[in-house]
Parts: structure tokens; sequence; C-alpha cells
């Protein structure tokens, strides 16, 4: 411990290894396929009538899986052989409720991240409110916090005034990605990305500071 605050923000349906992120999905798939590709096996046929692309294209098509395809995603998983239930029974790669108390225990804070981390710019401004006040009350109700803290997944940029007042009253902060930045909504706070880009954090921090000076 070194005596420096800061907040986990979680995504509850993640909580306790419940379920896969959809990005999460999408990075096993690819790895099992690619990986079967080195060896120098076939596609399955099936598989690229589901994707409805060649075979030089199932990489890009993967990717662009969106939420709202889930269903197509576990059918891939399951004619590939790739088993979420049992990457979540064996890896845990998610926090579960023990380490979460455990946290608390040592002074940090607790914050809601969503209820399963979609892109709230392709989202209605209802499903937005869903998945936020939503995440907010498993968190409290679960683990007895007495303050509001919500990060937006992925990005805060297209989210509406109409958003801020609906959520005015149910958080006391929330958190964007886009660097050193005032924002217009007072309680909206900005944060810094140090996780996409290979420069150390040092050169991170610099450019944020010399993009904000001029």
């Amino acid at each position: 411990m070194k005596g420096i605050p800061a907040i986990f923000f979680l995504t509850s349906h993640f909580l306790d290894n419940g379920s896969l992120s959809l990005s999460n999905k999408i990075s096993l798939i690819l790895e099992h396929l690619l990986v079967a590709r080195g060896r120098s096996q076939t596609l399955n046929p099936r598989l690229i009538e589901l994707l409805g692309v060649s075979t030089d294209h199932f990489v890009t098509r993967i990717r662009s899986i969106s939420r709202n395809e889930s269903d197509l995603l576990d059918e891939i998983a399951t004619l590939v052989g790739v088993d979420f239930t049992g990457y979540l029974a064996e890896k845990k790669p998610y926090l579960d409720t023990g380490q979460v108390f455990d946290l608390i225990k040592k002074g940090f804070y607790i914050g809601a991240h969503s209820v399963d981390h979609p892109y709230f710019k392709e989202l209605p401004l209802q499903e937005q409110l869903n998945q936020a006040l939503g995440s907010m009350e498993f968190l409290k109700d679960r683990f007895g916090l007495s303050y509001s803290l919500f990060a937006f997944p992925h990005s805060d940029r297209y989210i509406s005034g109409e958003f801020f007042r609906s959520t005015e009253a149910a958080f006391d902060l929330t958190f964007g990605t886009s660097g050193i930045a005032d924002d217009p909504i007072a309680t909206n706070l900005q944060r810094i990305n140090f996780e996409r880009s290979l420069h150390p954090a040092s050169q991170i921090m610099a450019r944020q500071l010399f993009k904000k000076a001029i």
C-alpha cells in the first residue's frame, strides 16, 4: 500500500465471472482460429457461411461483430470449440465479490462501469440510463456503498445533456476518457487512458499537458 487512492470501476454482469465481455469473446475466438490456421488446419466451411465472407476476411468480420450479434458469436464459439463458460471457471479473469470487499477494506473506492460494457454512443438514451443506473444500483446493494461513482465504458463522447440531467441526482461524479480536459459538466471528470499506448506514462502525461496548454 502506497497510500494512493483509487477507484475500481466494475461492470456488474462480469462480477464473480458471471459472463464475458464482447471483446473478450472475440479475442478468444480469434486466438483459437489463428492458432488453428498456423497449424494449417482448414477453416470450417460452416464458419465462413455464418460470417458471410471469404476466408481472407474472416478476421475482420469477427472483429466487427456487434453487441446485437451476440447470438452469432456464441454460435461461432460452439462451432469452433471455444468454451466461454469453461474459460470463466478456469481463468477467472474478473474480480469476485470477496476480492471487491477486500479492496473496500483497504480504503479503495468502487464505482459502476455499466451492466455489460457497451458503446454508449450506439445506445438510445433509455438504454444508456438503464446501463448506468442499473449497474450502480446493483453495486450499492451488493457492497453497501454510500456514494455513487460511474465511469463511461469506452468513452463519454456523444453523451447528451439529457443523460446528465437525468442522472444528476443519482451520481456524485461521472468519468470520461478525454484526457486532461475541462468538461462543461462540472461533475463529469476526464481521465487519461494509459492502456492503449506503448509509450511510458511520463510521455503520455507530457502529451496531455501539451494538448491542454495549446
